[in-house]
């Protein structure tokens, strides 16, 4: 460790036999002492297409939770395997909460260029595990699901497209996912790549510029007409 640095340094160990695990080493501390790992969980099983066939040379991974249900912090901790012939995987152990999904692309170490499913997608509802660390091997069986688009048109007051308006799409009940993106010069929106079945789906609005604000603003969307009827039910945009 740097004696001279004015910031804390986190270690993220990883490892084929112990749980993963991350160490904060104080500001300008030498010696990060005694690191004690834990004994963790196998988390392994099959990923399978939507037709049941094996999916072969997909990127499983689990993403840490952290006590807000995100796995966006950069103190996180994330490992990930590849399927093999049959569709199986197998990840290091872990203990902790962690969601386990199947991402397009995604970065294990920020040195490092994106890892890549392959171009045919196959997406499966996240799920969220907690691991004690107490059994060897938890057990999952992944299904691939259908992907469906949402989108919709953002009006400012006076009825005319909004521009550039922070669109954000989550679903808390499947471990908080969550996307973001921008209305184009038409007011359109829209986000691909979402798994079929999510319950509780909430498409949210960021502010309109200062200029814009007004008691009685209301922002209105019309959805695009290939978008779901399942999740057209369920998906709103919140007033602002």
């Amino acid at each position: 460790v740097n004696p001279i640095t004015s910031t804390r340094i986190d270690l993220a160990i990883y490892t084929s036999q112990w749980a993963a695990k991350r160490v904060t080493v104080p500001a300008k501390q030498t010696d990060a002492g005694d690191i004690r790992l834990e004994n963790g969980t196998v988390v392994s099983g099959t990923l399978l297409d939507g037709q049941g066939h094996p999916a072969v040379g997909y990127w499983v991974v689990a993403d840490s939770v952290d006590a807000s249900g995100s796995t966006a912090s950069a103190r996180n901790l994330r490992v990930a395997a590849k399927t093999g012939p049959d569709g199986g995987f197998a990840l290091s152990p872990l203990k902790g909460r962690f969601r386990i999904s199947t991402p397009a692309s995604f970065v294990l170490w920020a040195t490092e260029a994106a890892r890549h499913s392959p171009p045919a997608r196959l997406t499966v509802l996240p799920q969220t595990l907690t691991l004690d660390g107490t059994g060897d091997r938890e057990m999952l069986e992944l299904h691939g699901v259908p992907q469906v688009r949402i989108g919709g048109r953002v009006l400012d007051v006076d009825g005319g497209p909004a521009n550039r308006i922070r669109v954000s799409l989550s679903c808390a009940g499947y471990g908080l996912i969550f996307r973001s993106a921008a209305t184009d010069g038409d007011g359109r929106f829209e986000f691909e790549g979402i798994p079929r079945g999510l319950k509780g789906v909430v498409v949210s609005i960021s502010a309109l510029r200062s200029w814009k604000r007004a008691e009685q603003i209301y922002l209105k969307a019309k959805p695009l007409a290939n978008v779901s009827e399942t999740l057209r039910d369920v998906a709103y945009l919140e007033q602002i």
